[in-house]
């Protein structure tokens, strides 16, 4: 099925599906032009693009989780010395 008979199908695509769409297509015809040992570098290539985007993935959210433990022991403190008050208002302010 192209991508003209799914704009018939349903019309509640929207723009970025439609080019996402056209590029998956466009990638398959080529992949499927590939000799199989083509093919099977570039699968390797993709897992291997795979597996680094996963370890930064695990890197940055190691980053977030140590970033919100010093916020949360942060605010215990300013909590503690008796500015819980203030905290609180600050966030609000911020959400």
């Amino acid at each position: 099925m192209d991508i003209g008979a799914k704009k018939q199908q349903n019309l509640r695509f929207s723009e970025k599906e439609i080019a996402m769409i056209q590029k998956v297509e466009q990638f398959r015809k080529r992949h499927e032009k590939l000799s199989a040992s083509g093919r099977i570098k570039q699968i390797k290539g993709l897992f291997a693009k795979l597996i680094s985007y996963h370890k930064k993935f695990d890197r940055v959210f190691s980053e977030m989780q140590k970033l919100v433990e010093e916020v949360d022991e942060l605010e215990r403190k300013l909590k503690a010395v008796g500015v819980g008050d203030l905290l609180g208002k600050l966030k609000s302010k911020r959400v």
